[in-house]
């Protein structure tokens, strides 16, 4: 088996990520500056890494993909019983969609919240449950010294 930096399954997902930042640099006639392209590979290790905890429905992995610096103990628990319901699933593909403009901070239950890392994409991902219906999990990505994490929030004393 072909496998990539650490020790990451290559195949599809790599060959389409370059082939799709490649039309889109055409498209756009911008030139590819070598931290776009450093960007790139993290992003395409970000993608193959939750391609592989999802299909292999390995809870550890799929929990290093989040960044949990902030959230407490009892907001962790909560989001591993989302990331257990997910994992339980099969994963049948994801998409980067645009962030948006989405706020910084918010409120909940009177505590201002706010991301754990600024917001840069979003990922949709699509599972099938056992009997063949879609179910959806969307996320927002971040970075942290160059490397993509799903991000979360926590509140902002906290951070």
């Amino acid at each position: 088996m072909n496998e990539g930096r650490r020790g990451r399954p290559c195949g599809a997902i790599r060959r389409r990520c370059v082939a799709a930042l490649l039309v889109l640099g055409l498209l756009l006639g911008a030139p590819v500056l070598p931290a776009q392209t450093a960007l790139s590979a993290n992003l395409i290790a970000f993608l193959e890494a939750f391609d592989h905890a999802f299909r292999n429905h390995d809870r550890d992995a799929a929990a290093a993909l989040f960044y949990w610096r902030g959230v407490s103990d009892r907001d962790r628990a909560r989001i591993m019983t989302l990331i257990d319901r997910d994992l339980a699933l099969e994963l049948d593909g994801v998409r980067l969609v645009p962030a948006g403009d989405l706020p910084q901070r918010f409120e909940v239950d009177g505590i201002v919240m706010r991301r754990n890392l600024p917001v840069v994409a979003r990922l949709l991902a699509r599972f099938a449950d056992g009997e063949g219906e879609a179910r959806f999990s969307l996320h927002d990505l971040g970075l942290d010294d160059d490397v993509f994490y799903i991000v979360l929030a926590a509140p902002e004393a906290g951070i």
